[in-house]
């Protein structure tokens, strides 16, 4: 039987807000509850949509890794920095995605400007290999 898909989401009025640093974006669970670190259930396809809400352009940037509790450094980058122009949104499609828990994280683009992002991520779970 298909498992359905779980789409995390950012909070309707908590976009994250950042400056001159990466800063994870934060999403709200599918169980409930604000999270920074999304568990992937399965290595199949995955789309991400990033609106940017803020008056400046922002960099977006997806990390992955296999385990949940390993310092940021570690972290393998799953989609470099793409830019998002200011009131624009992105999306990009993954055929798969083979890290256990993944990180979206954005910061503005223009060093000392102040940018904003809400994100959505839809994994899917059953995938035949």
């Amino acid at each position: 039987m298909p498992q359905p898909d779980i789409i995390y989401g950012t909070p309707k009025g908590a976009d994250q807000v950042t400056t001159d640093v990466y800063t994870d974006v934060g999403f709200t669970s599918p169980g409930g509850g604000l999270v920074t670190i999304l568990r992937n259930p399965g290595f199949g396809p995955a789309s991400l949509i990033i609106a940017n809400t803020g008056l400046n352009s922002i960099t977006r940037q997806v990390l992955g890794a296999n385990r949940a509790d390993i310092p940021e450094a570690e972290w393998v980058v799953v989609t470099a920095g793409t830019a998002i122009a200011a009131g624009t949104s992105n999306a990009v499609a993954y055929g798969n995605i083979y890290q256990a828990f993944l990180r979206v994280q954005v910061r503005a683009t223009a060093g000392g400007s102040q940018g904003a992002a809400r994100a959505d991520l839809r994994l899917t779970r059953d995938v035949e290999h």
